[in-house]
């Protein structure tokens, strides 16, 4: 798609790819929350949504403080108002998603320097 093409989406992708989040347990911690709600107990699945909510809060600000990161080396490039629309929810929606689930496929290694050029 067009809103996923250039070298600041590029970086984006790769940045967030070459790093480990713990945004990427998100998907597999609600499975466990699942399962835990089905205990007879009450208080265990009011223990299990509590940690799901304060999990996912904590995922979606480590992956605004990613995002900040990605614009200020993008913005440190080409100048902090040519950093285009998007980096911020696309840095979130990333993070919170599995390695082998992310749309375009991961094109770098975990802990691969990844710097932006503007190219």
């Amino acid at each position: 798609r067009p809103t996923e093409r250039g070298p600041q989406k590029r970086f984006m992708r790769n940045y967030i790819d070459a790093r480990y989040s713990i945004g990427e347990l998100l998907l597999p911690m609600m499975f466990l929350v699942i399962f835990a709600t089905f205990i007879p107990s009450q208080s265990v699945g009011i223990w299990a949504m509590s940690f799901i909510w304060a999990f996912l809060a904590v995922c979606v600000l480590e992956a605004v403080m990613i995002a900040n990161i990605i614009k200020r080396r993008i913005a440190a490039v080409v100048g902090k108002d040519k950093v285009e629309k998007g980096i911020m929810i696309g840095t979130i929606a990333r993070s919170l998603q599995l390695r082998v689930m992310r749309m375009p496929k991961s094109q770098v290694k975990r802990g691969a320097k990844i710097e932006f050029t503007g190219k």
